[in-house]
């Protein structure tokens, strides 16, 4: 199901721009054509997962080129565009690497839409890595009791959110414009 909403606003209010327009003292018709804009707003759903496994941290244009490579016209998909996705594609299977859209929460425990929280960043991006409280041995050089610990956000086959290593290959979610 494709859902593009199409709204027409007056380019001045489109651009916020305030215009004060003559009064028109004389007889006659005055009023004023202003140019329009059309705004067309997009909505993207789950697709599928990969089969390609990638690392987390092989950003997000190599996650969106392995969408496209098996989904034509996709791209990773945010977490909240997996939440609004309404009509679930069959054959998932493991975990796929997400974009997160972090709503909340600060350096070490973002909170993302899905409510997944960690101390992600988007796609495993980040460098340094981020300091994340563990159990692992790396320590974090200035973060008593926290370690170095590179993390991303992860969709299962039932859509659970996981915050995972960035270092483990896994699929990714791939999205695109709904029809």
């Amino acid at each position: 199901m494709r859902r593009i909403w199409r709204l027409s606003i007056p380019l001045w209010a489109a651009l916020g721009v305030l215009i004060v327009l003559p009064v028109a003292l004389a007889g006659g018709d005055h009023r004023e054509q202003h140019p329009t804009v059309t705004v067309e707003v997009r909505t993207f759903q789950l697709v599928g997962f990969t089969s390609a496994a990638l690392a987390g941290d092989s950003g997000l244009f190599g996650l969106t080129l392995a969408c496209q490579a098996e989904f034509a016209g996709s791209r990773i998909c945010t977490s909240r565009e997996i939440l609004e996705t309404v009509e679930v594609p069959t054959g998932l299977s493991g975990h796929a690497w997400v974009q997160p859209i972090v709503t909340a929460g600060r350096f070490l425990d973002m909170v993302d839409v899905s409510g997944a929280r960690g101390g992600f960043t988007i796609a495993c991006g980040g460098d340094p890595p981020t300091p994340t409280w563990s159990g692992g041995s790396v320590p974090a050089p200035g973060f008593p009791g926290f370690v170095i610990e590179r993390v991303g956000l992860t969709v299962d086959s039932s859509g659970r959110f996981v915050v995972r290593e960035c270092e483990t290959a896994r699929s990714v979610a791939c999205c695109a414009p709904s029809s």
